[in-house]
């Protein structure tokens, strides 16, 4: 009997070794995940059984594409139930071919290490630490205050691989559709800083720019890098598209063209809508892979018989143009000279993208102008490298005042200037260490404060010293951790 049990749970789970999502990856597999959000906690298991089981039996019967499931709790209510539940309730089988999302909001360090314990235990195998998304109710003055908190993805990230090792398969997030200079660089130096700490696969923001994607994977070229990117993608209904428009999704933006286009769209019925929106899946889907993407993330797929139509017309998608070339035309076609970029804000960090495919050449470096530090920064900047070179090593009330004067120092338990290019990360109100949200508005601005993100100070000061490394490599800790 108990070698009977165990021969079932190597059938369900897989034991230690098997994980078919990374193996699909790693032997080049175009792969799509369909995301799943937790539903509200006063849901009947039941009812939440019947859907997410459907949805399951729906995605894994798919024989062309692989295909599974990525659990998030980051669209969900706040009352949500436990994302590791149900998921647990739904997967009977192959727990190691889906992905779990963990969120950083409201959840200390420790919290998501027993998280991750759980997710293990259960049989799943593909963990994504995310700092999580702010909600409604996340206001300046509760993250302020510290009873809104997150802990970020870079340190959640380094955390789960020196607790768990090899045996979790870990990614991360990325936004790439950043469009000012500073912004841009940010989120590629974050990136790094999440790859060393031990992410294996990434899944782009939701965005439309292929343009975009490439630069991404260009990135990853350039610093020898081969690690699978998944391009996130939603499925529009007319109401949600017209939030977007209206910039009510934090991290999602679409530019003034797209906008016009999305809303002729829904100048018509529900289905030739629908239809318009499929038709652009396809597009961008066949894109993705002739780029060197290794599948997709779909959000908003609600039901059973929408993935299954999602799907099959991928598998369409992926079959229909039998070069790089004769898909261009079909995209240029279809977007016409329609311009992706939010106008006008319109940085690329490669020239001649989305012209050809790069894979041993890259394309050339765009000749980027970082914005000069002010004369102020040059100063404030220039006597804390001084005054404060080590203040990381000393108590924290070392020079006080000084940095309270020049970095607007807000008596942390642990400074971390020296680690963070002299900015304090205190005047962040998510109080990130490593790098930007991904919600950082299209001009470079905070969504919260409506200020400049502090990461561009960051960016200048490294420009003007010709040298990114410290950014992309040194990993700060938030204050009261290691």
């Amino acid at each position: 009997m108990k070698n009977h049990k165990g021969i079932q749970l190597e059938l369900n789970f897989n034991g230690v070794e098997g994980n078919r999502f990374k193996e699909h990856l790693d032997n080049g597999n175009f792969t799509v995940l369909i995301e799943m959000h937790s539903p509200p906690g006063n849901t009947k298991m039941a009812d939440a059984y019947e859907l997410g089981a459907e949805m399951e039996y729906t995605v894994c019967a798919r024989t062309k594409v692989f295909s599974a499931l990525a659990f998030t709790d980051r669209w969900s209510y706040q009352d949500a139930m436990d994302n590791i539940e149900y998921a647990s309730t739904i997967c009977q089988q192959e727990r190691d071919r889906h992905v779990l999302f963990l969120s950083g909001r409201m959840s200390r360090p420790e919290k998501m290490l027993d998280a991750a314990g759980h997710a293990k235990n259960e049989g799943f195998r593909n963990v994504i630490p995310v700092s999580g998304r702010c909600r409604k109710e996340d206001t300046l003055r509760s993250m302020n205050s510290g009873k809104i908190f997150f802990t970020e993805s870079v340190l959640a990230l380094r955390s789960l691989k020196d607790n768990f090792g090899d045996f979790l398969h870990l990614g991360t997030v990325v936004n790439p559709y950043q469009y000012t200079v500073c912004s841009s660089m940010a989120q590629t130096c974050k990136f790094m800083k999440k790859v060393s700490a031990g992410a294996s696969f990434a899944i782009s923001n939701y965005g439309w720019d292929l343009k975009k994607l490439q630069e991404m994977r260009c990135s990853l070229f350039r610093r020898g890098l081969t690690m699978p990117l998944l391009g996130g993608f939603m499925m529009l209904t007319p109401d949600y598209a017209e939030e977007i428009c209206a910039g009510k999704v934090p991290g999602v933006r679409l530019s003034p063209d797209l906008q016009v286009m999305l809303r002729r769209e829904a100048m018509h019925s529900t289905a030739q809508f629908e239809a318009a929106q499929l038709r652009r899946l396809q597009i961008h889907a066949a894109g993705a892979k002739f780029l060197g993407c290794s599948g997709l993330v779909l959000s908003h797929v609600e039901k059973p018989a929408q993935a299954e139509i999602l799907l099959r017309r991928i598998e369409e998608a992926l079959e229909e143009f039998s070069s790089f070339q004769e898909y261009l035309e079909a995209y240029n076609e279809y977007y016409g000279r329609l311009n992706m970029a939010p106008y006008p804000y319109q940085f690329y960090a490669f020239e001649d993208l989305l012209k050809k495919v790069y894979t041993a050449e890259l394309p050339e470096i765009a000749n980027v102008e970082f914005p000069e530090e002010s004369i102020w920064a040059k100063v404030r900047t220039g006597l804390l490298e001084r005054l404060c070179a080590n203040a990381h090593t000393l108590p924290s009330t070392e020079r006080g005042l000084t940095k309270k004067f020049l970095a607007s120092c807000r008596s942390c338990p642990s400074c971390r200037l020296p680690l963070t290019a002299f900015v304090c990360p205190e005047r962040c109100p998510r109080k990130m260490a490593n790098g930007p949200c991904g919600s950082v508005q299209v001009d470079g601005s905070c969504i919260h404060t409506e200020k400049e993100c502090i990461f561009a100070e960051q960016i200048r000061y490294a420009a003007s010293k010709n040298d990114f490394a410290c950014l992309e490599e040194i990993i700060a800790p938030q204050v009261g951790q290691d």
